[in-house]
């Protein structure tokens, strides 16, 4: 719940997708920035509602 918590501040939807599945992957965002499309979209599904 915390992981939630931490970004429901951030508007952008996109953007809190991104934030969310970086905390619980132990991610930084830079490091998303560098998975290509099938590797995201991997991710994306591990977290249903969530889209990045």
């Amino acid at each position: 719940m915390g992981d939630l918590r931490a970004v429901a501040n951030i508007e952008n939807e996109a953007e809190q997708g991104l934030a969310i599945i970086a905390r619980v992957t132990g991610l930084v965002p830079e490091d998303l920035d560098l998975l290509d499309l099938e590797d995201l979209q991997a991710l994306q599904n591990c977290f249903p509602g969530q889209k990045a």
